[in-house]
């Protein structure tokens, strides 16, 4: 649509065929000529966007879809994916026009998934990541060019060093996208692994001279902008894309892969949550949601299996220990451990 929805700029359903297509070059085959658009009220900015958002709907729809594939022979499932278009309340709320074009866009997102993936298992299996078609694609291959890098990798830091430069190219989250420097941000990410503060992951972004584009310049980091790449760019996204890289593996069959697959699963849990072991992922997961807290912690938990239910037993068994901790935090922090300790 132009900048005040009045006039559509592309039709929907072919904006979605690019994107299937190719998600890269999508934006190519939409008309971007200065003269039309600028004739209609809309901005290149506005249709990159509104390309990025329908883009994120796309593979939202394509995971839902391969999640509810099962067994069926793929020409029945597609009675039942025009089922499920029918049955959102895009539908119930959409013109007689407006439902037969979602229902055509939701079995050509179909037939899409379909043409990638014919396996019905492996569909269901790829549902699992969350992750749109060419983002999964990419890292798959990635994987097969690149197993010999995974499986030389013996801690999370190294593997995360090693999967870096895929989780870059696949990388998609809003600010990570307006980094001048991106490849600089491997250094942040490990910070962010190790359980460091958020106000010495700033002086790290700070020191590399690591900064984000603003229109025709460019601005440092906020101090909002160090949580949203911590937060929801290495500890969501990327955390997103190494679902996909522990599927892969799995789905190869061989027994030799299960270090591997336990290492990735533990450089998940550290990329989630910022921290920088097994037991700190315990301790956080045990309800102590702080990150500070949970390295406080860590110490009392020394050599304490690392999964929540040795942790809360052991808490049970040693309350003063834990709450010596707690007592230089919020009161929050010990009503949640005396919802622990009841048993």
């Amino acid at each position: 649509m132009n900048d005040d929805g009045s006039q559509e700029v592309q039709a929907a359903f072919d904006v979605i065929i690019a994107l299937l297509g190719d998600e890269d070059n999508a934006l190519a085959q939409i008309n971007d000529d200065a003269h039309y658009l600028a004739g209609i009220g809309a901005t290149p900015e506005h249709v990159a966007q509104q390309v990025k958002t329908k883009e994120r709907l796309v593979n939202a729809v394509a995971s839902f879809l391969q999640a509810s594939r099962g067994e069926t022979a793929f020409e029945e499932f597609i009675e039942v994916v025009s089922g499920l278009a029918k049955s959102t309340l895009a539908y119930s709320l959409a013109s007689d026009d407006q439902k037969t074009l979602l229902v055509d866009c939701f079995i050509a997102i179909a037939r899409a998934v379909q043409d990638r993936e014919p396996e019905a298992a492996n569909q269901t299996r790829n549902s699992r990541t969350l992750l749109g078609l060419n983002a999964l694609a990419k890292i798959y291959r990635w994987c097969e060019r690149s197993r010999d890098l995974v499986f030389a990798a013996q801690t999370e830091v190294e593997l995360l060093n090693a999967i870096w430069p895929v989780l870059l190219e696949v990388g998609e989250d809003d600010l990570l996208e307006k980094v001048v420097g991106k490849e600089l941000l491997i250094d942040v990410a490990q910070s962010w692994l190790s359980g460091a503060a958020y106000s010495q992951i700033e002086e790290v972004i700070s020191a590399g001279g690591i900064v984000k584009r603003f229109g025709e310049s460019t601005r440092r980091f906020t101090p909002e902008d160090v949580v949203d790449i911590c937060d929801n760019c290495f500890g969501f996204e990327f955390s997103l894309y190494l679902t996909a890289l522990v599927t892969y593996f799995e789905q190869d069959g061989d027994l030799n892969n299960v270090d591997t697959v336990e290492l990735i699963k533990r450089l998940q849990s550290g990329l989630k949550y910022g921290l920088p072991d097994p037991l700190a992922v315990a301790i956080q997961e045990s309800g102590f949601a702080d990150r500070m807290l949970t390295l406080d912690l860590r110490p009392v938990f020394a050599g304490v299996h690392p999964s929540r239910d040795a942790v809360v037993t052991y808490a049970r068994n040693n309350p003063a220990a834990v709450s010596a901790v707690l007592d230089r935090y919020p009161s929050y922090f010990q009503m949640v451990f005396a919802g622990l300790t009841q048993r």
